[in-house]
């Protein structure tokens, strides 16, 4: 760790980076866990490799979150757990090694996820000003809860109602197997009629062929002037 860097570990959630870095300052490293407990180490700069071996070793989760944005580009919105948060900040592309768990409104990923032996790996690259008080907005507050949530990603901890439960299973007896299988010899309904239908114009087309040219002879036959008079 650097020595102008501190940390903060207070309810299983570590953050290490500078003294004024906005995720310190603004107490989401004071947050009590939103999902059970776990370790979360995020580091800010300069992770290292035993930073991934504790991930590894611990089942701890690694957020690896650079302070600064390499890439100079920006993005409108991030879209990250079950909401969104719409600000105009810093991005950079993750390494493409992970599962994707976050993304920019123009469909490009923003945070992706890597299991480790026991525990897992993440990079973000989601730029937080220093300046403005987007770290102080619930929607940032909840987007950091999904990208410090455990291994997997944000689940949903509402418990569906008996009622729901009960409508979802249904009543009366179960369907046989066979109502929803057919023999591998069956033959569809519309493919029936379809070859029916080609069989008939098969046996009808001289006979039409036929009757067309008796037609035409007869005309020709009324029409033509008669070969025998003057």
């Amino acid at each position: 760790m650097a020595p102008r860097d501190v940390m903060i570990n207070i309810g299983g959630i570590v953050i290490r980076g500078g003294k004024e870095d906005p995720l310190l300052t603004s107490g989401l490293g004071r947050r009590a866990p939103a999902f059970g407990v776990r370790v979360v180490r995020v580091v800010r700069n300069g992770a290292t490799r035993s930073d991934s071996v504790w991930a590894a070793d611990s089942g701890g989760i690694l957020v690896r979150w650079p302070s600064t944005m390499a890439g100079g580009d920006t993005a409108n919105a991030l879209v990250v757990g079950n909401g969104v948060v719409v600000a105009r900040v810093a991005r950079d592309t993750p390494p493409n090694n992970g599962a994707p768990m976050a993304w920019w409104n123009d469909g490009r990923v923003a945070a992706v996820e890597r299991r480790t032996r026991t525990g897992c790996i993440r990079d973000v690259r989601v730029g937080v000003p220093s300046a403005g008080d987007l770290v102080l907005r619930e929607s940032f507050r909840r987007a950091f809860d999904a990208l410090v949530a455990p291994c997997g990603g944000l689940r949903d901890p509402i418990v569906a109602s008996d009622s729901l439960v009960a409508r979802l299973r249904g009543a009366g007896a179960l369907a046989p197997a066979r109502t929803w299988t057919r023999a591998s010899d069956a033959v569809p309904p519309l493919a029936r009629w379809l070859l029916v239908s080609a069989a008939v114009l098969l046996i009808a087309e001289p006979l039409l062929r036929r009757t067309a040219e008796c037609t035409r002879a007869r005309e020709w036959i009324a029409c033509a002037p008669d070969s025998a008079s003057p």
